[in-house]
């Protein structure tokens, strides 16, 4: 073959390929909400980002991200939730337990897909964990079955360490069975447990409070989206205190 036959072919052919890449439909866009109980930078939305464009999807050209952040107030989360059922996203991503049933109550037909749930049965997100049913699924973190574990843990470090502290959210549903698994578990132990809910800044002033008083020998803190933004806190009056702590899962 000739050189310019062969440069001529070779051109053709890559015009045939631009010419058939232009007739390919573009890829329809995607729209993915986030409802997110905290604020920005969260560490579980970054590595799901992360993780959607190992698989290939890119933003701005097959995915749009709908953020929503209810910034630690927890009752901005049903609002939040209906803004995203009404633009019609794809699906929901819902991070922690108040997200996720705030999702569920907002939409019954857009897929809903949770993470950092606690007791997902529990609190009513899906009947079963075998098939959840309806438009909701996830992951859970088993937060009220290790109830029993995260005390034996703490009798191992702090023998004897009766009554204990137990600062949780109490406007989170899982955390208000976390904290009833808790208390079970810690009858079976012999030990006594102070419940202390906590849920803004003048609570956890007289959650303190009773710590200082000397009321409790060691702090155990359920951790949820509100606690996990005031741990630094905790920890820092635990360390005052010369307490010992543990700290649950999320949920």
């Amino acid at each position: 073959m000739k050189r310019r036959e062969f440069i001529a072919g070779v051109g053709g052919a890559a015009a045939w390929s631009l010419a058939a890449r232009a007739q390919q439909p573009p890829r329809k866009m995607r729209r993915m909400g986030l409802l997110q109980p905290g604020a920005p930078p969260d560490p579980l939305v970054e590595a799901m980002q992360g993780r959607l464009r190992e698989l290939g999807y890119s933003e701005g050209r097959d995915i749009a991200f709908e953020f929503r952040w209810a910034e630690g107030k927890f009752e901005r989360l049903t609002q939040l939730a209906t803004e995203l059922a009404d633009l019609k996203v794809d699906v929901i991503t819902a991070f922690s337990t108040p997200a996720a049933i705030a999702a569920q109550k907002a939409t019954t037909t857009i897929p809903i897909v949770f993470s950092a749930v606690g007791d997902p049965v529990g609190t009513g997100l899906v009947s079963n964990l075998a098939r959840p049913g309806g438009n909701v699924t996830g992951l859970s973190v088993l937060a009220t079955e290790l109830a029993a574990k995260r005390l034996e843990i703490l009798e191992e470090i702090v023998p004897h360490a009766s009554p204990l502290g137990m600062f949780w959210n109490d406007t989170n549903p899982s955390m208000v069975l976390s904290a009833h698994q808790s208390q079970d578990a810690a009858a079976k132990l012999g030990l006594t447990i102070q419940s202390i809910g906590v849920h803004d800044l003048i609570s956890f002033d007289s959650a303190f409070a009773v710590v200082e008083s000397g009321r409790v020998a060691a702090l155990l803190t359920l951790i949820d989206p509100f606690t996990r933004e005031y741990r630094q806190r905790i920890v820092d009056f635990a360390a005052q205190q010369h307490l010992s702590r543990t700290i649950s899962d999320i949920g």
